[in-house]
């Protein structure tokens, strides 16, 4: 099944096809908003761990001191 979006999910605005990464590619051309619909939906899972009264959360290297996430993956 091909969905096809003819206006932005996040401000409604009419979307425009262009090429991203050489491939046709639904985008939203309203100042500020830069959605673009990658199409490319996949399963995930999110899981919050606790032990003893406390929760263990992901960090990656990469991101800024004190940015924690739920531990995620495909």
């Amino acid at each position: 099944m091909k969905t096809e979006y003819r206006y932005c999910p996040r401000c409604a605005h009419p979307l425009d096809t262009q090429r991203i990464e050489n491939i046709e590619r639904r985008v939203c051309t309203a100042p500020g908003c830069g959605f673009v619909f990658w199409n490319n939906p996949v399963p995930v899972v999110a899981a919050l761990v606790e032990y003893q009264g406390q929760y263990l959360l992901a960090r990656n290297v990469k991101w800024p001191r004190r940015i924690f996430s739920l531990i995620t993956g495909f």
